[in-house]
């Protein structure tokens, strides 16, 4: 079997293919130093699990780049907790000792095993592309951005994005931006357990300012993220204290998936409450962990689109988001933007590109 499947699949399933719940993807091929981590998973408890995959048999060159990556790792991430596991198809008896030995994990993935994964999610792999796509909607998955093919030159296209007035005016407003959504996130965690509609009423009208008094926005008194936020702000914020808690609870149980909060979230399950969009529930995500969520609905995928064509189409599915905040992350790192600057790209800047109409 491939390795790049084997790392395709782990990434799709990391708790089906490493049999322990409460993980989920967080980067791939890290470069730390001289070396490159294969895949970084987030554990239940917040810690970094640093992944190197082998297909066949566990070899002493895989073994001996755990020096060089997790020392590299710790020193570009210093105050995040670390695991390092070892996932191949075969590991001999004298390797197990030796990682057992030095506290090390490790993991046995047999190829029947990886198949009953593929089967199960219905999964088809066309080797001589080297795709893996699956039937449900969602994003068609190549080995990294340099794999999903583009009608654009992107480089330049970043390239005049960058130069232009309007970037530079919105760089004017990040700060502004960073420090509302801050106090948004102080707002929130600092009344879990209480949270009332006019907790949510101030965090969110700190997100939404319309930023009105810097250029291009100067003429433009509309909020910033406008329809995402109302009506379904508005019915969020008039539900009972006790289901808003029942909400907040769920967003930040670090033992469940942002999939599974999502659809338990979803409009139909017993969690659900008025107003909680997709669009809502993301935006709270990221407000809470910047790091690991992007801010979802139909403009920030369309616009992602403009980049990457081969990206389906809006679907508002779970599975979907999952796929277009591992791309949209990937790009934020490639291109160096901050986390912060993605909804304004995705949603604004990138399509007023295609119209021609950016200044």
């Amino acid at each position: 079997m491939q390795e790049t499947l084997m790392q395709d699949l782990l990434i799709q399933f990391p708790p089906e293919v490493l049999e322990e719940e409460g993980l989920h993807y967080f980067k791939r091929e890290v470069q730390t130093g001289n070396k490159r981590v294969d895949i970084v998973l987030i554990d239940r408890r917040g810690r970094h699990v640093l992944v190197e995959v082998q297909s066949g048999s566990l070899d002493t060159k895989h073994i001996d780049r755990h020096i060089d990556y997790s020392e590299g790792y710790l020193k570009n991430n210093p105050n995040v907790d670390i695991r390092i596991i070892f996932v191949a198809n075969h590991i001999d008896i004298h390797r197990k000792t030796f990682l057992q030995r030095r506290g090390y994990e490790y993991l046995e993935v047999s190829e029947h095993k990886l198949n009953e994964i593929i089967q199960k999610h219905d999964f088809k792999i066309e080797m001589n592309k080297n795709i893996i796509s699956n039937t449900l909607p969602i994003i068609q998955h190549y080995q990294g951005l340099n794999y999903i093919k583009s009608n654009v030159n992107t480089d330049q296209l970043i390239g005049n994005l960058k130069g232009s007035q309007s970037y530079k005016y919105f760089k004017g407003v990040l700060p502004k931006k960073i420090n509302n959504e801050l106090k948004a996130k102080e707002i929130i965690l600092n009344n879990l357990g209480s949270l009332s509609g006019s907790h949510l009423q101030a965090a969110f009208t700190l997100v939404d300012e319309p930023y009105s008094s810097y250029p291009p926005w100067s003429h433009d008194s509309r909020p910033w993220f406008g329809r995402l936020l109302k009506p379904n702000a508005n019915n969020m914020i008039n539900e009972k204290v006790e289901r808003i808690n029942q909400l907040f609870s769920i967003i930040c149980d670090a033992k469940i998936s942002a999939e599974n909060k999502i659809n338990l979230l979803q409009k139909g399950q017993k969690h659900y409450i008025k107003g909680a969009s997709v669009g809502l529930i993301t935006l709270i995500l990221y407000l809470l962990d910047k790091v690991h969520y992007c801010v979802w609905f139909k403009g920030q995928h369309d616009g992602l689109r403009i980049l990457y064509p081969l990206i389906v189409e809006y679907s508002g599915s779970s599975r979907q988001y999952f796929e277009f905040n591992r791309v949209a992350k990937e790009f934020a790192r490639k291109y160096d933007f901050a986390d912060e600057e993605l909804d304004f790209l995705f949603s604004w800047a990138f399509p007023k590109i295609k119209e021609g109409k950016l200044t």
